[in-house]
């Protein structure tokens, strides 16, 4: 499906491209002012050339500004990766566990993912406390005026 919408957009934008050049055959000069260079080109193929340079350096242009982004992302991914020890394979769990025994004082025992102590995570049930619910305080806004000091102007 793909395939057949690339060839639906792309016969029409060469047959556009062909007409232009045969249309545009004739020849124009071209001057580099302030150097003293002269171009003599037919139009189509000035034209042309200044729409594929223009599209090569926005191309370039856009994978620049996306690197960082991308490498965020990438980034990211690896650290879900590391996160999630029940849900990967043997070959995504390597990472991982390379990262356990270099750092083992900071990973205690664990067991099928969670940790054997669970008082060291906080989630042990019998002692437990509730979070405590913070009430929110009352906002008190000034009254709405049109910018004017003093009281309204009356109508006389």
């Amino acid at each position: 499906m793909k395939k057949f919408v690339s060839w639906i957009i792309m016969i029409p934008l060469a047959l556009a491209v062909v007409a232009f050049s045969t249309a545009n055959r004739n020849y124009v000069v071209i001057s580099l002012w302030p150097a003293p260079f002269t171009i003599e080109a037919p139009l189509a193929l000035i034209v042309l050339s200044a729409i594929a340079a223009g599209t090569i350096i926005g191309f370039i242009l856009a994978g620049l500004s996306g690197m960082r982004a991308r490498r965020r992302a990438k980034m990211k991914k690896s650290m879900q990766m590391s996160v999630r020890p029940d849900s990967q394979t043997k070959a995504q769990a390597r990472p991982q566990e390379r990262h356990k025994e270099r750092h083992k004082e900071n990973f205690p025992e664990t067991a099928g993912g969670r940790a054997a102590d669970s008082r060291l995570h906080g989630t042990d049930q019998e002692t437990a406390a509730p979070p405590p619910v913070l009430a929110a305080a009352p906002v008190i806004l000034p009254p709405v005026t049109d910018g004017r000091q003093g009281p309204p102007a009356s109508g006389g």
